[in-house]
C-alpha cells in the first residue's frame, strides 16, 4: 500500500517497504488496525507529514486527511480493525491455517487493500498533492 502510492509519488526510498513491515496482519498480530489501513496513513503522511518538529500546519493537514481517510475507510469496509474485519484474532492463528483456509488474503484483505489505496489516492488527488 505505502510502497504503490510512494511509486505513484515518485519516492523510491529504500526504506519504505522496511518501516511499514511490521504494519501488517492488525499491526504485528497484535488485533489492531488493518495493515492495509495503516499503509494508508503512512502514505498520507508521506505526502504531507512534517520534515521538523514544530510544523504545526503540516501536521494538522496530516491529521485532518488521516481522520478522513479512517472514516471512509471505515464505512465502506465495515471496521478499521483486523479481526473485525476477518471474523477472529490472528494471533490465534499463528500459523495461518484458517487465515489460508477460509481464503482471508482474496475475500479480505486484498480488497481492502485496494480500496485503502483508492481511498488515498482520491483524498490525495482532491488534496492537491497527487
Amino acid at each position: 500500500m505505502l510502497s504503490a502510492v510512494a511509486d505513484h509519488a515518485g519516492n523510491d526510498s529504500a526504506l519504505i517497504p522496511r518501516i511499514a513491515t511490521g504494519f501488517g496482519a492488525g499491526m504485528g498480530f497484535s488485533d489492531g488496525l488493518c495493515g492495509a489501513l495503516c499503509g494508508g496513513i503512512m502514505a498520507l503522511g508521506m505526502l504531507t507529514g512534517r520534515d521538523e518538529p514544530g510544523q504545526q500546519q503540516e501536521k494538522e493537514r496530516s491529521y485532518q486527511l488521516t481522520k478522513r481517510l479512517i472514516e471512509e475507510f471505515q464505512r465502506k469496509v465495515g471496521s478499521r480493525n483486523c479481526s473485525d474485519l476477518l471474523g477472529f484474532n490472528l494471533s490465534e492463528d499463528p500459523e495461518g491455517e484458517r487465515y489460508e483456509a477460509e481464503d482471508c488474503g482474496g475475500r479480505i484483505c486484498r480488497p481492502a487493500a485496494g480500496e485503502a489505496c483508492a481511498l488515498v489516492v482520491q483524498i490525495a488527488t482532491e488534496a492537491g498533492l497527487l
